[in-house]
Protein backbone atom coordinates (compact mmCIF):
# COMPACT_ATOMS: atom_id res chain seq x y z
CA UNK A 1 0.00 0.00 0.00
CA UNK A 2 2.93 2.47 0.93
CA UNK A 3 4.54 1.47 -2.64
CA UNK A 4 1.44 2.80 -4.47
CA UNK A 5 0.96 5.79 -2.38
CA UNK A 6 4.87 6.62 -2.92
CA UNK A 7 4.38 5.74 -6.87
CA UNK A 8 1.38 7.97 -7.21
CA UNK A 9 2.79 11.33 -5.24
CA UNK A 10 6.02 10.94 -7.72
CA UNK A 11 3.25 11.01 -10.65
CA UNK A 12 0.89 13.34 -8.95
CA UNK A 13 3.46 15.38 -7.68
CA UNK A 14 5.06 17.10 -10.77
CA UNK A 15 1.51 17.44 -12.50
CA UNK A 16 0.14 19.56 -9.33
CA UNK A 17 3.48 21.80 -9.46
CA UNK A 18 2.87 22.87 -13.26
CA UNK A 19 -0.80 23.37 -12.91
CA UNK A 20 0.31 25.73 -10.05
CA UNK A 21 3.23 27.56 -11.67
CA UNK A 22 2.67 27.24 -15.25
CA UNK A 23 -1.22 27.28 -16.30
CA UNK A 24 -2.17 30.70 -16.79
CA UNK A 25 -5.09 31.72 -14.34
CA UNK A 26 -7.80 30.95 -16.57
CA UNK A 27 -6.78 27.45 -16.91
CA UNK A 28 -5.53 26.80 -13.93
CA UNK A 29 -9.16 27.93 -12.72
CA UNK A 30 -10.68 25.37 -15.05
CA UNK A 31 -8.08 22.65 -13.48
CA UNK A 32 -9.39 23.63 -10.15
CA UNK A 33 -12.96 23.24 -11.33
CA UNK A 34 -12.58 19.88 -12.62
CA UNK A 35 -10.71 18.97 -9.70
CA UNK A 36 -13.54 20.53 -6.94
CA UNK A 37 -16.47 18.80 -8.98
CA UNK A 38 -14.77 15.06 -9.04
CA UNK A 39 -14.35 15.51 -4.72
CA UNK A 40 -17.82 16.80 -4.35
CA UNK A 41 -19.47 13.78 -6.54
CA UNK A 42 -17.10 11.31 -4.61
CA UNK A 43 -18.19 12.60 -1.07
CA UNK A 44 -21.69 13.20 -1.68
CA UNK A 45 -23.08 10.22 -0.86
CA UNK A 46 -21.67 10.11 2.56
CA UNK A 47 -23.16 13.24 3.02
CA UNK A 48 -26.26 11.77 2.34
CA UNK A 49 -27.15 13.55 -0.87
CA UNK A 50 -29.09 10.74 -2.81
CA UNK A 51 -30.03 12.57 -6.59
CA UNK A 52 -27.81 15.30 -8.31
Amino acid sequence: MLKQRLITALILLPLALYCVFGLALEWFAAVITVVMIGAAWEWSPIMGLKRP
